[in-house]
């Protein structure tokens, strides 16, 4: 509990209320997009929140669908360029399928790591490229710990979306 008052004092200290504002818009997206999938684009952000949705808690692809919401959340579709239609590639679905193991959450992140290096100042903006360049700086390992904490948390219920204000 500690950790989320300290996120939330984070964020009224450098965003304030408008960061706030921010998260609950996007946490109402997900909500929205996961409930329609057919409204969403398949080629962006919320494009691989819905392709990874199904995963059960055993795959790799179950870490990566929370990684993904945690990123719209901050994010939105900044820097997104076209990682739903990656994620919905044959080679990415291989490994999104495979068993929820630290090291194959490592080989995910290589391969996350890698379309996002490939993307390297491709971005529309500069902030896109900002985000694009952060995504291409964590390497594997981060990403696969990440993955596993996110999916740790995922097994418990979502708050509704009019509880996240």
């Amino acid at each position: 509990m500690k950790y989320y008052v300290l996120l939330l004092r984070t964020a009224l200290a450098t965003g304030g209320i408008g960061t706030i504002t921010w998260t609950g818009e996007n946490y109402r997206r997900i909500t929205y997009a996961l409930e329609n999938p057919d409204t969403v684009d398949p080629d962006g952000r919320l494009g691989a929140m819905v392709a990874t949705r199904d995963y059960t808690p055993d795959q790799v692809g179950y870490g990566v669908h929370a990684a993904t919401q945690l990123i719209y959340l901050v994010f939105r579709d900044i820097g997104e360029q076209q990682i739903g239609k990656a994620f919905g590639a044959l080679k990415p679905k291989q490994y999104l399928e495979s068993p929820g193991t630290f090291e194959n959450h490592k080989i995910f992140g290589a391969f996350d790591q890698g379309y996002w290096k490939d993307e390297f100042n491709m971005g529309k903006t500069t902030v896109d490229n900002m985000v694009i360049g952060l995504g291409a700086s964590l390497n594997p390992t981060i990403r696969a710990i990440t993955q596993k904490l996110l999916a740790g948390i995922r097994q418990y219920p979502p708050l509704p979306p009019e509880d996240f204000n």
